[in-house]
């Protein structure tokens, strides 16, 4: 800092002599000494020269004297042997040494106020010393204690404050950095600082994160339970096990395929889906060709990957549907083979480890991120505290003022964008924690001026749809990652922003009255049809229209020549007309003739080629021999390459017969068009003698181009701060070229439904973020484990205590270990929702044996009667089916059936049904078999109602609520032993999404006795509170 602009303490300005004052001493502090009464100041040189007080020498030297010790002299100007010097006065002095320094930490704690003051972070330490030390010696700076707050601490610099805090690791270090001017008036008693200070950077120096990180994590290690370790032995047994079951499989042919609801259909040639082909664990691919006698070992370059859920109804049907998970831009073949992909398995084990070798080596984005794994340790710095809600947020949150947070709600919030490191939210059923990651996603916006960069991320799809919905961030729309194409509304977060933003256009255009030019208007409305329009005569055309609209108008001359060009281009094609030499010319063109292009989709561009030739077109050509052994070649075919050069010489001799095809080339006029247009669109605003004229221009532009949502979606992914993609696809960089896979650096990463991701999987994220915040709940359906891999890793570790730790979560895992440490620490990075809002509050009692009573209804019982004038108007109901003649016992073969618990579910639709015709109604089981009857039984009986009865196992159903839930429980035996009694039944996890669907009204058919209590034994115990429950 330049002692010179130093405004905030008491000054004294007087005059002293000195002899060739120019020559001994500078402009800035002096050091000073007053022995008796004189006035010695330290010279260049180092020695104390004696000066002489001009006047009021008394007055000049009580004021020395009463001040020293807590003052610093600044010689302001010498003019010959005169120097006026100003003597600052502060409260005190605070003196620190060599021995004892001043160190303060400059880390992540101000990333956001960096981003903010345009402050790059590797100059942020130097920018910092160079405001806040006094530059002469770089022994000096000046600070204040706040009011009311004495443990914090502000450093006045030049242009900035800094406030300086204690760390729970008890290191001094910046929390806030705010902007201040020359005038900015500071009421606080000034400390002057002096002596030994040092700005130490950790926000950069990942040297010094990583080692501290390193020693840490070695002292956590346990000797037999290391997280990671069982997590990679797992992940390599799981994939030699997938191989194995790839082999049992086999694979299905299928004629077709459509997209439906964001399901692929495949339509099989000759067979049904088989229930061996089917797994949940597998990566599924279609491919063109395939040895039927050894189907596995396929080329991976030519299969497409698309998907891993299936949709078990499928079962000996003459369809495969999957929903779709396309983690690639290859095309699926128009018929071919279906195939269990191990490459796609290996290519997620592959990115498992990647992530895992990151965390480990500490060359995350935030080191030190596997101690928080291993231990739930601390790993970053705690800034200092925002507020969970501003003023604004509930207005944007909920779009009035009547509408607040809960308490539960403002707790999570606070917890997520004030974590040092993590934060874990725990999300019961109904409790709006949806609307929490929105209210998070919102204030991270506020506080970071939108220069956050966030990545929200989940295991499916349908999690990350459902987290992004409705948030936008600095204005623009999530970037929703490889959407599926089968999807009908996979765009509507784009069309809705985009109908917003024309709208607000067209208000502010309205209000302007006439000044919008309506020759303008015209003009940009036929460029845009010039961009959209695939008609070259159209194009045509419009630019002529064009012109005659704007012939008045001083265009450049660059821009004049290049209308000239493209106006020629566009009659001389014109001018030949749409043929079918033209569409042929279009079709030789468009053959790939390198091997990579080729083996990409240039079996079908071929394809349509000797169909032309062979149906279309007027040209004679004999169809090689070789372009039928083209056509079925693959990678390592060792003609590949002589065909190819073949191929090219054909399309030469074709461009020569075929009339006209080259005399302009499309790919240069479309170049020349888009140039074109673009060079308009920039003049055209630029037109006008005002502002205001240009500014309506520019509006009237903006406007139209927002009509083109290609143009639109490219905006988004190169501007928007949010990507979405599941754990996975963030790890592939070309999916998107907003995202750099492991390489992105993400301020805040945001993971939905965590508690159902298998754990490597979730490291995948972590790995990219600064700050990661995990939202799930532990009590609802967790990540999937194979039981004979869990075995395996157990056998091969000889650990007794695998099993265990390879079914908890890691959600689960760190929520308990964080708050272990937290409650060390005295800080807080989790928070539980408590307060729902879904469930009829008799629905809410019964989840709450999941929850150890601490769910709240905040919602009134009146507002949640289903009002069917049925069951008494009870929220909660078991029809039961004891075992008898009448009741027969489950059918076990592969899965469980109970065709009694089908038939009693149809005569409860059919009553329901007609009461309301507005209800979703939610028909779940817990068996794949018992699942595809109750499908069945819906279509058969109620085809009008099929929109809105949603039939499947209870895994499908999380996220998803209902009017109306009918359970059906399937088990009824006289098994003594539990699992063999019960099977699946046995499981909160599951019982607790089964019941929580319903808001309304939860049905469960099935025999009490067999799964609940039989008047002598409790089997379920939250089946036998429901049981208990329904009676009253």
């Amino acid at each position: 800092m330049n002692s010179q602009r130093i405004k905030f303490s008491n000054e004294f300005c007087f005059t002293a002599i000195l002899d060739e004052a120019e020559k001994l001493i500078g402009l800035g502090i002096v050091d000073y000494q007053i022995p008796q009464d004189d006035l010695f100041i330290k010279q260049t040189n180092g020695e104390f020269v004696r000066t002489t007080i001009a006047k009021e020498i008394n007055t000049v030297i009580s004021q020395l004297r009463m001040s020293y010790g807590r003052a610093l002299l600044r010689a302001d100007k010498i003019d010959g042997d005169y120097i006026s010097f100003t003597l600052l006065e502060f409260s005190e002095i605070a003196l620190y040494d060599e021995e004892n320094p001043l160190r303060i930490i400059v880390d992540q704690a101000i990333s956001a106020d960096l981003r903010a003051n345009n402050i790059d972070p590797d100059r942020a330490v130097e920018e910092i010393k160079k405001q806040l030390i006094v530059e002469e010696n770089g022994k000096y700076a000046f600070a204040y204690s706040i009011k009311n707050d004495s443990e914090n601490l502000v450093l006045i610099g030049d242009r900035y404050s800094f406030t300086i805090a204690e760390t729970p690791q008890h290191y001094l270090h910046i929390i806030q950095l705010r902007k201040r001017t020359n005038k900015s008036r500071i009421d606080f008693p000034i400390v002057l600082v002096n002596g030994c200070i040092e700005i130490v950077n950790e926000l950069t120096d990942r040297a010094i994160l990583t080692a501290r990180a390193d020693a840490q994590y070695e002292k956590l290690i346990s000797s037999d339970a290391e997280f990671i370790d069982l997590w990679n032995i797992y992940n390599e047994l799981e994939l030699e096990s997938i191989k194995q079951q790839a082999t049992k499989m086999g694979f299905l042919k299928y004629k077709g395929f459509r997209y439906s609801n964001g399901m692929i259909v495949f339509s099989l040639e000759g067979g049904y889906t088989r229930r061996e082909f089917c797994s949940d664990n597998m990566y599924y691919v279609a491919i063109g060709n395939i040895d039927p006698a050894n189907p596995i070992d396929y080329n991976d370059k030519l299969a497409t990957v698309i998907g891993t859920e299936i949709d078990y109804s499928c079962i000996n049907t003459p369809e495969f549907r999957i929903k779709e998970e396309m983690d690639t831009t290859r095309v699926i073949p128009a018929r071919g083979y279906l195939l269990p992909s191990v490459q796609g398995s290996a290519i997620q084990k592959k990115r498992r480890e990647q992530a895992e070798k990151i965390i480990l080596s500490n060359k995350c984005k935030m080191p030190g991120l596997k101690n928080i794994i291993q231990a739930g340790s601390m790993v970053g710095v705690v800034g200092r505290k925002n507020q969970p809600v501003s003023s604004n947020l509930e207005i944007e949150i909920f779009g009035d003022k009547e509408h607040h947070f809960t308490e539960k709600q403002k707790a999570a919030i606070d917890a997520a964008i004030n974590t040092p490191d993590i934060a874990i939210i725990q999300g019961p059923p109904g409790t709006g924690k949806t609307t929490v990651i929105k209210a998070i996603v919102k204030r991270i916006d506020e506080l970071w001026n939108s220069k956050a960069k966030i990545l929200i991320t989940s295991t499916q799809h349908d999690a990350v749809d459902n987290a992004v919905e409705e948030i936008n961030y600095g204005g623009v729309p999530v970037n929703r990652v490889a959407v599926r194409k089968g999807r009908e509304d996979d765009n509507l977060l784009i069309y809705d922003w985009i109908d917003k933003m024309i709208e607000s256009c067209e208000l502010w255009l309205e209000s302007q009255g006439d000044n919008q030019r309506s020759k303008v208007r015209e003009v940009f409305e036929k460029l845009l049809r010039v961009e959209t329009t695939d008609d070259y005569a159209e194009k045509y055309s419009l630019l002529k229209e064009c012109y005659e609209l704007s012939k008045e108008w001083d265009f450049s001359q660059e821009l004049d020549s290049k209308f000239a060009l493209v106006i020629s281009e566009l009659g001389a094609k014109c001018s030949k007309g749409e043929t079918k030499e033209n569409e042929l010319g279009k079709l030789i063109q468009g053959q790939r003739l390198t091997k990579e292009a080729f083996l990409d989709d240039g079996i079908i561009q071929l394809k349509q080629l000797e169909q032309n030739l062979k149906y279309d077109s007027d040209v004679e050509y004999e169809i090689p021999a070789y372009w039928k052994k083209l056509r079925r070649v693959t990678e390592d075919c060792p003609e590949l390459e002589d065909y190819l050069e073949q191929l090219k010489a054909d399309c030469e001799r074709l461009m020569d017969i075929c009339p006209g095809v080259a005399s302009v080339n499309d790919d240069l006029l479309d170049r020349d068009i888009r140039e074109l247009v673009k060079g308009f669109r920039l003049e055209i605003v630029a037109l006008g003698d005002d502002s205001k004229t240009q500014l309506n221009n520019l509006i009237w532009e903006f406007k139209q181009e927002l009509t083109n949502s290609n143009n639109v979606e490219n905006l988004i992914k190169a501007y928007s701060k949010i990507n979405a993609a599941t754990c996975q696809q963030s790890a592939n960089p070309h999916l998107s070229a907003s995202m750099g896979g492991f390489d992105e650096e993400y301020d805040f990463v945001i993971v939905d439904e965590a508690a159902r991701s298998n754990p490597l999987d979730l490291l995948i994220p972590m790995s990219m973020g600064k700050k990661i915040i995990l939202v799930g709940d532990h009590k609802q359906l967790p990540h999937m484990v194979e039981r004979d891999v869990v075995k395996a890793v157990s056998h091969k570790t000889e650990n007794s205590n695998v099993e265990a730790v390879l079914e908890e979560s890691l959600f689960m895992r760190l929520n308990a270990a964080v708050s272990r440490e937290d409650s060390k620490l005295g800080i807080t990075r989790t928070a539980m929702l408590s307060e729902q809002y879904r469930m009829h509050p008799d629905i809410c009692d019964l989840v709450n044996v999941f929850y150890d009573g601490k769910l709240e209804t905040m919602c009134k019982k009146e507002d949640k009667e289903h009002n069917l004038g049925l069951y008494d108007d009870k929220a909660l109901v078991w029809i039961d089916l004891p075992l008898s003649d009448k009741y027969p016992e489950e059918v076990k073969k592969q899965s469980v059936s109970r065709q009694c618990e089908v038939d009693r579910t149809q005569k409860e639709l059919a009553m329901i049904l007609p009461k309301n015709e507005k209800y979703r109604i939610g028909v779940i089981t817990f068996y794949s078999a018992q699942a595809k009857l109750l499908d069945e039984m819906v279509r058969d009986n109620f085809p009008s109602d099929v929109d809105r009865i949603r039939v499947g196992t209870v895994d499908a159903f999380q996220g998803k609520e209902f009017d109306v839930v009918l359970l059906s429980v399937v088990r009824s035996n006289n098994e003594e032993e539990l699992q063999r009694r019960v099977g699946f039944l046995d499981n909160d996890n599951r019982l607790c999404v089964a019941f929580s669907r319903a808001k309304r009204l939860l049905i469960v058919v099935g025999d009490s006795k067999t799964v609940a209590f039989d008047g002598e034994k409790e089997y379920v115990k939250a089946l036998n509170e429901m049981y208990k429950k329904s009676q009253k």
